[in-house]
């Protein structure tokens, strides 16, 4: 193991990194790392590259009856018309001789909005590993999606997506007429779209009302067989 750790050091070169966060709460980082031929490796004319991508967004609970997420939105209307009808009372305030002390019951009922807004904050995080040869089509080898019902972890365990429903191995009788749907998703470019989309209402559903996570992790062991032959690494 201890060879094929040094080898795969001498191999390896990130050729590209970047960062990006923001004050609500959005955080991603993308690199790409290139792992130059050597004797070893086989059907490789210069060098393999791994893409790895990580983000994570916040989301809010929808009130509405679909069920799904919006994202966060404060609105600061409110506050600004207080400020702007205290001050206009000031004058009249002043020739009267007395100092009426700022009501502050709206700031005081925005700021408790706010605080419900927070507590109803979700997050969705996704994080990717691709894989192309030399200056090939990428292919994804791995992919993580996970929908919190909150900032972070919940107590309660994390269910997967599809939890709980019989017919999962029922499909496996039909896997031919799959094998189809599978090519057709290919062709029309749309099937990873729909498969990361947070707001998709079918797949987020009632998603977050009972407190729980939901996850789905998938990785294409024809990609990984590629990358272990290209590469002969053994584990």
């Amino acid at each position: 193991m201890r060879k094929q750790i040094r080898r795969a050091k001498s191999v390896m070169d990130v050729i590209s990194c970047s960062r990006c966060s923001t004050k609500d709460g959005y955080a991603s980082i993308d690199a790409a790392v290139s792992l130059k031929k050597d004797t070893m490796m086989r059907d490789v004319n210069d060098h393999l590259k791994l893409v790895f991508s990580y983000e994570r967004m916040p989301l809010s609970l929808s009130d509405s009856g679909k069920g799904g997420f919006t994202t966060v939105c404060f609105d600061k209307t409110e506050d600004m018309s207080s400020a702007r009808s205290t001050s206009d009372n000031k004058p009249e305030e002043m020739q009267n001789g007395k100092r009426k002390e700022r009501p502050n019951v709206p700031r005081c009922k925005k700021r408790m909005n706010c605080s419900d807004t927070r507590r109803q904050r979700g997050t969705h995080v996704t994080y990717s590993i691709d894989l192309s040869k030399d200056h090939g089509m990428k292919e994804r080898l791995l992919f993580v999606e996970v929908i919190a019902a909150g900032d972070g972890p919940s107590a309660k365990e994390a269910l997967p997506f599809d939890d709980g429903t019989d017919g999962e191995w029922e499909d496996f009788d039909g896997a031919d007429s799959q094998g189809a749907d599978v090519e057709n998703m290919e062709e029309s470019g749309d099937g990873g779209k729909e498969l990361s989309d947070p707001t998709n209402t079918e797949s987020s559903s009632g998603i977050g009302a009972d407190g729980r996570d939901r996850y789905q992790a998938w990785a294409d062991p024809d990609v990984f067989v590629k990358f272990m032959k290209w590469t002969k690494l053994e584990l």
